[in-house]
């Protein structure tokens, strides 16, 4: 429709609710994580996962009734200074998203695995904690998606 439409997260204290800011929106992008799972985190299997995943595209899909394309993110680890992963609460679902973008032929970008291979310095300037991103981590990860769907388009 050609307006720009923005949504700038605030590192852990984003909306809830999945609020959207456009009645008309283009491009609908769904980073769903651990945090955002019904299941218990001993319950949080890539299966359960990718279930939840999948009723949630469903859904949106549904209420977007065709005219926007869907685009899932994956999450980002937890990373320490050491370039540690201090919790595996993110590795064992990312399948489980795979596997829900396959299924629902739904654009999929990975920055998990991107992540995994930042400095100490990125890390430390690209988290406020070992989860949460800062401004500049908000800015690494929309360029990670952006140039990653212009990879993808030049693919088709």
């Amino acid at each position: 429709n050609g307006r720009k439409e923005e949504k700038k997260g605030e590192g852990g204290r984003g909306r809830k609710g999945g609020e959207r800011r456009s009645a008309d929106p283009d491009l609908v992008f769904v980073m769903y994580g651990a945090n955002d799972s019904k299941a218990t985190a001993s319950g949080l299997t890539a299966e359960v996962f990718q279930e939840q995943i999948e009723a949630l595209l469903d859904d949106l899909r549904s209420a977007l009734d065709g005219k926007a394309d869907i685009v899932l993110v994956t999450g980002v680890p937890r990373l320490n200074k050491e370039r540690t992963v201090t919790a595996n609460i993110v590795e064992p679902i990312v399948p489980g998203i795979h596997k829900a973008a396959e299924s629902r032929r739904t654009a999929l970008v990975d920055t998990f695995t991107p992540y995994l291979g930042l400095s100490p310095a990125e890390i430390e300037a690209y988290y406020n904690d070992t989860v949460h991103p800062t401004p500049e981590g908000h800015e690494h990860l929309g360029r990670l998606v952006y140039e990653e769907l212009l990879k993808q388009m030049r693919l088709k």
